[in-house]
């Protein structure tokens, strides 16, 4: 897949933040293809203007985190938690968005409000 607008030298491939305690940290302007969130806690994390492409993030923890401006193609973010998390500006491009439960009427509802901003 072609980049659209960056340089294919400033991406860090294939990193593994799974199962890690990412709380608070700082991917602030961060160029990651391929990135493996599974099941990270990113609670509060900032992902502004930040590019993400094909990251894989399932059942990772997103709430409270800033994707202001982000880029996220091809992104995977089955029963990820994005309770309060804020997409505002951001490119999204082929978002797979799945809850854990199908019939979880809170999870469907937190996925109308987070588009809906």
């Amino acid at each position: 897949m072609k980049r659209q607008f960056e340089s294919e030298t400033d991406f860090i491939e294939g990193a593994d933040y799974s199962d890690r305690d990412l709380r608070g940290w700082d991917f602030q302007d961060a160029k990651l293809d391929r990135p493996n969130f599974t099941n990270a806690d990113c609670q509060g994390a900032n992902f502004r203007r930040s590019s993400l492409y094909r990251a894989r993030s399932n059942g990772a923890n997103f709430a409270g985190v800033d994707f202001t401006e982000a880029r996220l193609f091809d992104c995977n973010f089955v029963a990820a938690d994005l309770r309060g998390a804020c997409f505002r500006r951001a490119s999204i491009r082929s978002l797979v968005l799945i809850t854990k439960f199908p019939n979880d009427r809170d999870r469907r509802t937190q996925l109308h409000q987070l588009f809906d901003n």
